[in-house]
């Protein structure tokens, strides 16, 4: 089995030139990079992480744990931003599907807990929890990331849905919406938060009654998005509606097809993220658009960060959020 030695003789530098080139720890030439990085495949070396890691008490491994829907592109795409930007500063991920189930994450901080990482990404399932002091405070360096958690000693990384949502429904009032219907998950996370306020600052400006029966939460899942428009449809006299879960609005827009509804005519409609295969709808959906790879992107180079410069004061990163106007109202 080759060795450091052995590289750095075929590569002709020194031993602590093919380290710094391994561990990405000091400039190095590019040619004198190729030439180690030839030696290592012509050898077939490959350095040790678990020997590195003892030695720098680094394993530049960090920890993931995300929600991870089958049917939302929105968590793939936060995923391979994150990844993109770590794996190009010699780092790599563990990625933990915590299913938005609070038992489920807890189980998963304690895992990472007896590993060796040099930092936590996590995306909270619910804002309302109070364990994270005990499970995570002082461990390693933290980010929560898309919600905001009780936890006011780590940096958060999190898109500006309320701004998004409060232009969205001053859109609709200014079109003579009164009657604004609202599709939400019942998830106890930040964004449902902002969503809901944007609704009520929106009302509440233009002197508009809050109706309580217009507002509908259930579980994410295309067959509540179905049932809760349906259930609007028949039951209230909206003429707008505010879907503001994407796996909801399948649902949703699954019902509004089969029951004829015309939009905009009858029934104006506006959504939450955007994905390439929504442009088949017709008309095309108005959206609130959010850019799930920035956020992913961001949020590595916020962990990466915060572990190089674990004293400096703590931050709120905020990605901006677009109102997209289209043919749906």
């Amino acid at each position: 089995m080759a060795s450091i030695n052995d590289v750095a003789q075929r590569a002709g530098v020194s031993k602590s030139t093919v380290s710094h080139v391994i561990n990405k720890t000091r400039f190095v030439a590019p040619e004198t990079i190729e030439k180690v990085r030839k030696a290592m495949e012509e050898l077939d070396y490959y350095p040790s992480q678990v020997a590195s890691s003892l030695r720098s008490n680094k394993s530049k491994i960090i920890g993931f744990i995300f929600p991870l829907p089958e049917e939302e592109p929105f968590s793939m795409l936060v995923t391979q931003g994150m990844e993109s930007v770590l794996n190009d500063n010699g780092y790599n991920m563990i990625l933990c599907n915590s299913r938005r189930d609070v038992q489920k994450e807890k189980e998963m901080i304690q895992m990472l807990n007896s590993r060796l990482i040099d930092g936590l990404v996590i995306s909270p399932s619910s804002s309302e929890a109070g364990y994270y002091d005990d499970l995570i405070k002082g461990s390693y360096p933290t980010v929560f990331v898309d919600a905001k958690a009780h936890a006011n000693w780590a940096d958060t990384v999190t898109s500006d849905i309320y701004h998004g949502a409060f232009e969205a429904f001053s859109y609709l009032v200014s079109k003579g919406h009164e009657k604004i219907g609202l599709i939400k998950s019942d998830f106890e996370v930040t964004p449902n938060y902002e969503k809901f306020q944007a609704y009520h600052d929106v009302l509440k400006a233009y002197n508009i009654p809050l109706d309580l029966s217009l507002i509908k939460s259930a579980h994410s899942c295309i067959e509540n998005g179905y049932l809760l428009c349906k259930e609007l449809i028949e039951n209230s006299n909206m003429t707008a509606l505010m879907i503001a879960n994407y796996v909801m609005m399948i649902g949703a827009v699954k019902y509004l097809q089969e029951a004829q509804i015309q939009i905009p005519d009858e029934l104006a409609v506006i959504s939450v993220e955007e994905y390439n295969w929504m442009q088949i709808l017709k008309p095309q959906l108005t959206v609130i658009k959010q850019s799930p790879r920035a956020l992913g992107e961001m949020t590595a180079k916020a962990i990466l960060a915060r572990i190089d410069h674990p004293d400096m004061e703590r931050k709120d990163y905020r990605l901006p959020t677009e109102f997209v106007l289209r043919g749906s109202c």
